[in-house]
């Protein structure tokens, strides 16, 4: 089944983008074409919009919508977006209209210098959508801001980290490393009863996505807690953040005894996401020390600014960082490119 993110959201990332009359881009992620032709339109004749989608399907939708709009022009191939797509290379802007875990190293090879990358890129669990440009010897963030899609398929699919707790439960725990989790385990812990500590804490919801960039930066075991709206189990878990009629999630730490998660206290309504509520944590098992860590983390990024995802700062090396990394700056290794992330801090 073909798709297209919602309008408002590919304005901004069309913005983000920044296109020009007479780039080249590259699409990774064909959808219905819509983007594509959107792109097409603003780069005009003198520039092309290659976009390759993994599922044949998409690609012949996506080839015959764009067809019958008068995109003919635009070039939809069947491949696997972590390749890039090297015979149109190199590229002035390239987009990727799902989430990735990391950038490819084809995607830094094929952009030509000054140019731009645009990608939902996957932080330790959460995603940031992040604008990289290109500069002679790496990656740096133009903007980043908060936002996800569904992960990229193929050869560089990262796991969608999502892991069901019991059968039909209706309970889940999101992390980054679905492996490091006993699923009946968890289950067990969470449905076993609770305590709820108060931290004399305030915080709005909203300002709370970028807490957990903080978190998931500093603590490998940051996970989400959640639970489909109207199941049984769902009353054990904090709706601190809520995607209506659907489910509802939290965040925190888990090691094999426990697991604590922030709970707004004092929330009664989805509507109140902008205002200061208190936060609290439940915890479930053994979580005495993870509690303790939850709340030195609450108060270094209060005491740093409250900083969200406008605050990242994100580089992407092909090679090792000449310099030690900073105090606030964390490093992911893979395919010997590095992905450092630091922040802009303002503190308070």
């Amino acid at each position: 089944m073909s798709s297209s993110s919602q309008p408002g959201m590919m304005a901004i990332m069309l913005e983000l983008l920044e296109l020009r009359h007479g780039q080249r881009v590259l699409e990774i992620g064909a959808g219905t074409g819509f983007n594509a032709a959107l792109m097409s339109h603003i780069v005009g004749h003198a520039g092309s919009v290659t976009t390759v989608d993994v599922d044949l399907d998409l690609v012949l939708t996506a080839r015959s919508n764009l067809e019958n709009a008068g995109f003919g022009h635009v070039s939809v191939v069947h491949a696997d977006g972590a390749f890039g797509h090297a015979p149109a290379a190199p590229y002035d802007r390239i987009i990727l209209t799902v989430g990735a875990p990391r950038v490819a190293p084809a995607w830094y090879e094929q952009l030509s210098t000054d140019a731009r990358l645009l990608v939902a890129l996957s932080i330790r669990g959460p995603q940031a959508l992040v604008a990289f440009a290109r500069t002679p010897t790496s990656l740096r963030s133009a903007r980043v801001m908060s936002g996800g899609f569904v992960r990229l398929r193929g050869a560089f699919a990262g796991s969608d980290g999502r892991v069901p707790l019991g059968s039909e439960t209706g309970l889940f725990l999101e992390v980054d490393d679905k492996q490091a989790v006993n699923p009946s385990a968890v289950f067990e812990l969470v449905t076993g009863g609770h305590c709820d500590i108060e931290t004399q804490l305030e915080a709005t919801v909203v300002s709370l996505a970028g807490f957990e960039y903080w978190l998931a930066l500093r603590e490998s075991a940051n996970c989400r807690l959640g639970a489909h709206t109207g199941t049984p189990h769902a009353p054990v878990v904090p709706a601190l953040f809520r995607e209506p009629n659907v489910y509802a999630t939290t965040i925190g730490l888990r090691d094999a005894d426990g697991l604590c998660v922030l709970r707004a206290a004092s929330r009664t309504s989805v509507s109140e996401e902008s205002a200061p509520v208190e936060l609290g944590l439940r915890c479930y098992g053994h979580a005495s020390g993870l509690a303790a860590r939850l709340r030195d983390h609450l108060l270094s990024w209060s005491a740093a600014g409250r900083p969200t995802a406008n605050d990242l700062v994100v580089n992407v090396l092909p090679d090792a960082p000449h310099d030690p990394l900073g105090e606030n700056e964390t490093a992911v290794v893979k395919d010997g490119y590095w992905t450092v992330f630091g922040w802009n801090l303002h503190a308070a």
